[in-house]
C-alpha cells in the first residue's frame, strides 16, 4: 500500500474481524480448561489477555457491542486471577 492509500473503516473491521476469530477461538478454549480444571493462573492470565485485546481492538473500530463483551470478560478473569 502507497503512502496515499489509506484503510477504510471497512478495512479495519474486516482485519479486526479476521484477528477476533483466533482470539475467540483461545478464548473458547481457556474457558474450557478453565470449566474441566478450575482456575490455573495460566489459563486465567490467558484468557484476560485474550479478551483485553479483543476489547481494545473493537474499541479501535468502532464495535462498542464488542469491546463491552470483551470487557466483561476481561473483568471476571482478573477477579479470577485475584482470588488465587
Amino acid at each position: 500500500m502507497s503512502p496515499q492509500e489509506s484503510l477504510s473503516e471497512g478495512d479495519f473491521q474486516r482485519l479486526f474481524a479476521t484477528e477476533a476469530e483466533g482470539r475467540l477461538d483461545a478464548l473458547v478454549d481457556d474457558l474450557l480448561e478453565l470449566e474441566k480444571h478450575g482456575a490455573n493462573p495460566e489459563v486465567v492470565a490467558s484468557l484476560f489477555r485474550e479478551a483485553h485485546t479483543l476489547k481494545g481492538g473493537a474499541a479501535v473500530v468502532g464495535m462498542a457491542h464488542v469491546a463491552r463483551v470483551a470487557h466483561a470478560i476481561d473483568r471476571k478473569s482478573t477477579r479470577l486471577n485475584s482470588s488465587h
